[in-house]
């Protein structure tokens, strides 16, 4: 069945700001982009569930205007940025996938998407809200039609049926993989395309899960099962000890099309990737919270999530819990695993356990790298060029009078050159910069305007950023260090980091180099690990959360309980806003001018 979305325009409005922050925009723009987002989104999921080799959905873009002697021009002005910013969505969804390590032969074809873009007629009526005719025809609308009529979510039956013990129908036990039970999303009983289509990403708040806790009642992991009875056996098995000593356990139905959970809203089964998944294992109301952070291990317990016919989506998501700052080891089986009440698993095939790998090194495993060192005992090589400079600092020596912007100067203008000054160089070898106090020294430091690399480490770094969709390029120059390495001398490249445009606004730099959204707030524990808390900062002057965080912080000095607060109070208290953007209808107390 075809999807149809409708994107309200405003009066002589014929783009969606597509280049612009939100806080640029109006209100109509930035729901009107989120539209297309959400819709570019639920198109790459269905073209995951249908394969690479299933032609692209024909879609079909109309855009509308009012005037008689513009109108269709306008209309198609419309039509024809819509259909940009979804192409843009479209490939930043693969981009997305590409960066978690997926098979790119397993990904849809983008490249093989085209729109038809038309202008509609100006005595058309697209739009069904609006006070007027004239209002009514200001839409962009979007036809999507699918190659084949519906999509199946679920898992297949594997060659041959399945074999008794494998979890399927015959088994009385919990079997963590997709039966071939004819649940809503599989072949026998598919969803509809509009389905996938729904605005926004899943949330744990609408997701079905149960909370799993061991013999003493302490929560050590979460299970999304399919029905109460599945619930009641997973909560039983891990009561009698079926979770390893030391993990958090997510339990959780997989496939060859990912990851199965349940909507609690239309009781829908979905699919999901290995992002989604982290996406839920942030959400605050996690059994347990985010203290899955400091177990030892996280073990997912999914039908061959770690096989590499299925793409290994355990490396997957091992890569994206160490972005996110989780260092311990990432464990899942290669094959069918099945829990049992009575405490036990089993596992066919011969299959077992197997611990993600991250860069080649299994996690859990790493090797001891030496600290870094300063040294003076190295060859400078440069090139026609200054070899070593540092932008000069923001001191508050150079305080201004006159009241402007910034509060503090620089002692001196532009770079400042150092004739041989001492490097820190790692304990390897392969990496060195000009700086004898570090960042969070109590001095004024050293910002270097270069470092120098190994070719190797170079190319590692480049493709991280490449990978991440970031607009800043490490170029490599002829100038270089030769440094000592155990006996062995090591060149060293000089790098340095360069960036298309200048950008004024830290968010909007930030951005730049991230390659994605500022999105979170990351508050480190006692024990160093990170707890996120989401926010939105595309408001010009606050970010959400930020004035509830403040509130709270002044509450608890007031009634002499700052001793209780941390890194999950602050995560929690920045949750407490729910609103979209920063802005109007945040707490009622008096504000700042600007950001603090």
């Amino acid at each position: 069945m075809p999807a149809r979305i409708t994107i309200a325009f405003e009066t002589r409005q014929h783009d969606l700001g597509a280049a612009t922050a939100d806080h640029g925009l109006t209100r109509q723009q930035v729901e009107s982009r989120r539209q297309v987002e959400a819709l570019a989104y639920g198109l790459f999921q269905d073209m995951m569930q249908r394969g690479p080799e299933e032609p692209p959905p024909t879609i079909t873009v109309v855009g509308y205007g009012n005037a008689r002697l513009g109108g269709q021009a306008t209309g198609l002005d419309r039509a024809q940025a819509v259909a940009d910013l979804l192409m843009h969505h479209l490939t930043s969804e693969r981009s997305r996938y590409e960066l978690g390590g997926r098979d790119q032969s397993t990904l849809p074809r983008v490249a093989d998407v085209r729109p038809t873009v038309i202008a509609g007629s100006d005595r058309n009526n697209p739009r069904t809200e609006g006070p007027d005719l004239s209002t009514r025809r200001r839409a962009v609308v979007i036809d999507v039609a699918p190659a084949s009529p519906t999509v199946a979510l679920g898992g297949p039956m594997p060659p041959g049926g399945w074999r008794p013990g494998d979890g399927g129908p015959t088994s009385v036990e919990m079997a963590i993989q997709d039966a071939p039970a004819h649940a809503p999303g599989t072949a026998q009983n598919p969803l509809p395309l509009s389905s996938l289509l729904a605005p926004g990403h899943l949330d744990l708040d609408d997701v079905v899960f149960t909370p799993l806790k061991n013999a003493s009642g302490e929560v050590v992991g979460v299970a999304f099962p399919r029905g109460a009875k599945e619930a009641a056996s997973l909560e039983t098995a891990f009561q009698r000890g079926v979770g390893d000593d030391g993990a958090y356990s997510v339990a959780m139905h997989h496939s060859d099309r990912g990851f199965a959970v349940q909507r609690k809203s239309d009781g829908k089964e979905v699919r999901i990737d290995e992002a989604g998944v982290l996406r839920l294992l942030r959400g605050t109301a996690l059994p347990g919270g985010q203290s899955w952070r400091q177990h030892s291990e996280l073990v997912f317990l999914s039908c061959r999530v770690a096989d590499p016919a299925l793409g290994n989506r355990l490396n997957g998501l091992a890569g994206l819990l160490g972005d996110e700052g989780y260092n311990g080891a990432v464990r899942g089986p290669d094959t069918p695993v099945t829990l049992h009440p009575d405490g036990t698993r089993s596992f066919p095939d011969h299959g077992g356990m197997r611990t993600a790998e991250r860069s080649g090194v299994e996690l859990g495993d790493q090797p001891a790298v030496p600290a870094p060192a300063l040294t003076s005992a190295y060859r400078a090589e440069p090139a026609g060029g200054p070899l070593f400079e540092s932008v000069p600092s923001l001191l508050p020596e150079s305080a201004r009078t006159d009241g402007g912007f910034p509060a503090f100067g620089r002692v001196t203008e532009g770079p400042i050159s150092h004739d041989q000054p001492k490097l820190r160089v790692s304990g390897n070898s392969t990496l060195a910069i000009n700086g004898t106090r570090s960042v969070n020294g109590a001095h004024e430091t050293i910002q270097a305007r270069e470092f120098f690399a190994t070719p190797e480490v170079l190319k590692g770094a480049q493709e991280v950023l490449r990978r991440l969709g970031s607009e800043v390029e490490l170029v490599s120059q002829a100038a270089h260090v030769v440094v000592d390495a155990d006996g062995a001398k090591q060149t060293l490249h000089r790098v340095v980091p360069k960036i298309f445009d200048s950008i004024d606004v830290c968010r909007d730099f930030a951005t730049r180099v991230l390659g994605a959204e500022v999105d979170a707030l990351l508050f480190q524990d006692q024990d160093g690990g990170a707890i996120p808390a989401k926010v939105n900062a595309s408001h010009g002057m606050e970010v959400t959360g930020a004035y509830h965080l403040a509130g709270a912080m002044a509450e608890a000095v007031d009634g002499g309980s700052a001793n209780r607060t941390g890194a999950q109070w602050a995560a929690d208290a920045v949750a407490r806003d729910e609103r979209r953007t920063g802005g109007a209808g945040g707490p009622g107390r008096a504000r700042p001018t600007g950001p603090r």
